[in-house]
């Protein structure tokens, strides 16, 4: 075998026993990133608003202007990044006059808002609402709504919708299971095929149930976990096999590959490596001298994978 008192460490290729999750591939996040992704490319202002003396200034943006505009907007995808986004660009304040507009049900306006847009040139440019939510492609309660927020609490407010609701609850019990399951002793494959270079074996003689109840027992009434969690803990972090890796290996080989593993010393490493070296030469130059067809000659070849009792024979 190869070291058998080698430390299991987690996976880093995502090469575990199971695949990572993949939330950008589920459907439900796939929604959500389309829900804000732009729907329609900026419109240029037709608010009316040109060359005058009020405080509104459309007339001064260019489309180069509301595409940048537009597309840094849309540069995340995130609900709360675009939010922030648009309080960096729209502020409210209260009213300082209430003025009844002539109809008994109408509500005296909550809010007054003001919208501006940043240039090319890094200048930021006082525009109407019109203007704003064409460039952007917005509705007007969403910006309503945000604003109202961050007057009454003085923070952007969170997404609330979805998400990991017990991240940190369990922050304990991964450690003192990554601490369990890194404590054992493992051999590696043997195989040289190109998907298993990176899996590793425990005794056949266990099984993650097996596990999982020696991690129970000695573990604090607090740091106990079902069997469910810990067998999805190990798959998803784990590249581990049960069992011993069945092949056929020179002894020789074996020999210098540990001796350069373990050696310290570069002078002695070297040494190991070119004799290494020389003995892989010689058998390649074995096994190519077999292969010349000779009639004088009768080649046998032996599979010794499993060996079987045999009756004693003199050859």
């Amino acid at each position: 075998m190869a070291d058998n008192n080698k430390k299991l460490l987690p996976d880093t290729q995502n090469r575990a026993r199971k695949r990572s999750f993949q939330p950008q591939e589920w459907k439900r996040e796939k929604a959500k990133v389309a829900r804000y992704s732009p729907k329609s490319l900026p419109e240029f202002p037709k608010c009316g608003h040109r060359e005058s003396n009020g405080p509104f200034l459309c007339w001064h943006l260019t489309m180069n202007d509301m595409k940048e505009f537009h597309r840094s907007f849309y540069s995340s995808k995130k609900k709360a990044d675009q939010d922030a986004f648009l309080l960096s660009y729209c502020s409210g304040s209260t009213p300082a006059r209430k003025r009844s507009r002539g109809r008994a049900a109408s509500k005296p306006k909550a809010v007054s808002l003001t919208y501006k847009v940043r240039q090319q040139d890094g200048k930021a440019v006082q525009v109407c609402r019109e203007a704003f939510l064409g460039i952007l492609g917005v509705k007007k309660d969403r910006i309503l709504r945000l604003v109202k927020k961050f007057i009454n609490t003085g923070t952007a407010p969170k997404e609330n919708r979805g998400g990991d609701r017990v991240m940190g609850k369990n922050d304990d019990k991964k450690v003192c299971m990554k601490t369990f399951i890194e404590s054992l002793r493992c051999t590696e494959s043997h195989y040289c095929r190109s998907d298993s270079p990176h899996r590793v074996y425990l005794p056949c003689d266990l099984n993650i149930k097996k596990l999982w109840n020696v991690y129970n027992e000695q573990a604090k009434p607090d740091q106990k976990v079902k069997q469910c969690y810990f067998r999805k803990y190990f798959n998803r972090k784990y590249n581990v096999g049960f069992g011993t890796p069945q092949t056929d290996l020179c002894s020789t080989c074996l020999q210098y590959k540990e001796k350069i593993r373990r050696c310290t010393d570069p002078k002695e490493k070297r040494s190991f490596i070119t004799n290494h070296r020389v003995h892989t030469l010689e058998a390649k130059s074995f096994f190519a001298f077999l292969k010349q067809n000779s009639d004088e000659v009768v080649n046998i070849s032996f599979d010794c994978q499993k060996n079987l009792p045999l009756p004693k024979l003199p050859d």
